[in-house]
């Protein structure tokens, strides 16, 4: 879902539209299937989601960061109301699974025929046929050639992550379906993301392990959808080699400008561990650090050169002018506030109960969808993954959410499908 309107703010176009879904659709109908299903919510699960979300309202009030808390840090848009939205979404697929027996059956075909719509844009953003909706940015949410209507490549990538477990599982059905697999494999390379190129890697890995090594044809059409964008990597598109630089000499194992974000997160998670500092608090947290500091983990040469910060207001970026040492007159700016590492994100604006009840949740998930459902249990992992390097959005986050509710029902689900074959078992 887009908002395809000419607007200077990227966020016009593919955010706000999004979370506005997400809270006045989305919230509403997930609420409605759990009050429909309300008496068969497992308490365990009840109780770890609601520890989860009532630590964050309370690690959110404590830090008096005010409306922030509601409306989530600027360009993230993911506040309380959000939060509560994946609760609930999460909740209700959880019932879905648990009592409805074609449920895991549409839910896969439904979500995997995702990838028809994005993998497809993505082609023809990579072929030069259709360009970036609403024009070309350079700054803020970066909407590059491929990120197709999630207006990032890392986001897009993500989400054939996501994605791909389970349109492996709905492809191993039905050959036509190859083109699911094929096009995820096609975005993923297009996107020449590492993190999310990982995670799609690991999840994939755990669902061929798990009694699918011999799905030969599934795994021949995403070899196929890999290799297919290579042939056009010529001078019109990133090198095969830069990951998404703007040069052809970042190493693999670069950080792109990860490195004082990380290291900021850290140094306010020490200072603040139990309650942490309110979301989008990362620049506040990083105008504490040494400025040099900074710097130089951002690659500025800064030996001999004098280091002026440009005046900013509360939450705003960071900016620094550079003269002398030998060197042209420099203006540095640092304009992520997101941490691009979620268990980090969550330790350093709620603190660190909240990233543990966070990974807790899909750890719990993962533990019970392993071996019964491989599909959910391999998605769940590698959105794991895929939340080491990127941060969580609003743009396809819900989605994890409700594969995390179907994990989470898994044992549930094969106690049901046990019922029922000795019932037939029994008749016949």
């Amino acid at each position: 879902m887009i908002n395809p309107v000419i607007s200077q703010n990227f966020n016009d176009v593919y955010l706000n539209i999004k979370a506005i879904w997400t809270l006045a659709v989305v919230l509403p109908s997930a609420a409605y299937l759990i009050w429909c299903s309300r008496s068969r919510i497992d308490k365990f699960v009840v109780g770890l989601m609601g520890g989860w979300f009532c630590w964050l309202v309370v690690a959110g009030l404590s830090s008096g960061t005010g409306t922030v808390l509601f409306t989530g840090a600027p360009d993230r848009l993911q506040g309380l109301p959000v939060y509560f939205t994946y609760a609930l979404v999460t909740l209700s697929t959880y019932l879905w699974s648990k009592n409805d027996v074609d449920a895991g059956d549409l839910f896969t075909r439904t979500l995997g025929w995702l990838a028809v719509p994005l993998g497809l844009y993505v082609a023809l953003q990579y072929y030069g046929i259709a360009g970036v909706i609403s024009g070309n940015a350079s700054v803020g949410v970066i909407a590059t050639r491929t990120g197709a209507t999630l207006g990032n490549q890392g986001y897009l990538a993500g989400c054939m992550a996501l994605l791909l477990p389970l349109a492996a599982h709905v492809a191993s059905q039905s050959r036509w379906k190859l083109l699911l697999v094929f096009l995820i494999g096609f975005s993923l390379t297009a996107s020449l993301e590492r993190g999310a190129l990982l995670a799609a890697a690991i999840g994939y890995g755990l669902w061929m392990i798990q009694g699918n090594i011999k799905q030969y044809p599934v795994h021949l059409a995403l070899l196929l959808g890999l290799l297919a964008p290579l042939p056009h990597l010529t001078s019109g598109q990133l090198n095969l080699r830069s990951f998404g630089s703007s040069d052809s000499n970042q190493a693999v194992t670069d950080s792109t400008g990860r490195t004082p974000l990380w290291n900021t997160a850290m140094y306010g998670i020490r200072l603040h561990p139990l309650f942490g500092w309110g979301p989008g608090q990362l620049f506040n947290v990083m105008t504490q650090r040494p400025e040099t500091q900074v710097l130089v983990e951002l690659g500025v040469h800064v030996a001999g050169r004098t280091i002026v910060r440009l005046p900013r207001s509360q939450n705003a970026s960071l900016g620094w002018q550079l003269a002398g040492g030998g060197k042209k007159p420099e203006l540095v700016m640092q304009t992520v506030n997101a941490v691009h590492n979620e268990y980090l994100e969550y330790a350093l604006a709620y603190g660190i109960p909240a990233a543990v009840a966070f990974a807790s949740l899909f750890l719990l998930a993962l533990k019970r969808a392993w071996n019964r459902v491989p599909w959910a249990a391999a998605s769940t992992l590698a959105y794991l993954t895929y939340l080491l390097t990127w941060p969580e959005t609003v743009r396809f986050a819900p989605l994890a959410w409700a594969v995390l509710g179907v994990a989470l029902a898994s044992d549930a689900v094969l106690k049901r499908d046990q019922g029922i074959s000795e019932q037939v078992q029994d008749f016949t």
